[in-house]
């Protein structure tokens, strides 16, 4: 009898870019038993860190899953923080096939989503200062990501040789089956339709949007989601993004993309 082949899956993203929406296709076309570890802290044992759940909707009884795949996801760290993690070679180890996703979302609309979730969760003036500090700490991870995504660094690739690194943007994924295709197939994923409704891996979609009926992953209204943040916040996308020492970064990932109309359209909005 053959041995099972161990899988491990590791998702390194940003809050706010759609990764539990994107993790929830790919568990949902997963050809084998898998255990997802939802938001792992990277400053601790991962076991300990992260709500976990199972194919058959259970929480596992003990803090080791004996699944095939184990699929693990990583929020608003910066790359140097995941790869030096003391815990990253007991989830990824030498024996298993190992995916590494590095899942972006443009960061105008990442970036209104999580000022946008903020205000939601009842954040006063007073609150400005944890404010400030949120955003720096997703900046410094997007722009961290963002890097490694053009290909101006290369640390995941040059990390292991084990790894299986992919680069996938949740403009694409969500807005043309092209890019789902070429993911399912280079994690051989069982054909599966986009999932529409809310992730049940947590994200802010759970948090906002259960009540509301009809919510939907529109590409139009998630490419639109910078367009419909109040004044002040619309200072801070200009002052951080448009205007602020990652500007230019932020203008070559759209160029990758291939939505550079976005920000053309901030620009010409936001001043």
């Amino acid at each position: 009898m053959n041995p099972i082949t161990k899988r491990r899956l590791l998702c390194i993203a940003t809050r706010r870019s759609g990764h539990h929406a994107f993790l929830e296709w790919v568990l949902a076309g997963a050809q084998q038993p898998w255990t997802y570890y939802n938001n792992v802290d990277v400053t601790r044992a991962h076991f300990a860190a992260a709500r976990a759940l199972r194919h058959d909707g259970k929480s596992p009884d003990s803090g080791h899953a004996d699944t095939p795949l184990l699929a693990f996801s990583v929020e608003d760290r910066r790359l140097d923080q995941v790869l030096v993690w003391p815990q990253l070679s007991h989830c990824l180890p030498p024996d298993a096939k190992v995916d590494i996703i590095l899942f972006l979302r443009d960061p105008l609309n990442a970036f209104a989503s999580l000022l946008q979730v903020l205000d939601r969760a009842g954040w006063v003036a007073e609150d400005e200062d944890r404010k400030a500090r949120a955003r720096a700490r997703h900046l410094r991870s997007w722009a961290s990501l963002a890097r490694e995504f053009l290909g101006e660094t290369d640390h995941l690739s040059q990390h292991s040789d084990n790894w299986r690194v992919h680069r996938l943007h949740y403009n694409g994924f969500v807005g043309g089956a092209g890019a789902r295709d070429e993911i399912a197939a280079a994690l051989e994923l069982q054909a599966v339709p986009l999932q529409t409704g809310l992730s049940r891996f947590g994200g802010g979609g759970n948090t906002f949007f259960s009540d509301k009926s009809g919510y939907s992953l529109s590409p139009e209204a998630l490419e639109a989601r910078w367009q419909k943040v109040d004044a002040p916040a619309r200072r801070v996308l200009r002052a951080e993004l448009l205007d602020g020492p990652n500007a230019d970064l932020v203008a070559r990932f759209y160029d990758a993309i291939g939505r550079r109309q976005i920000l053309q359209d901030a620009r010409s909005v936001l001043g």
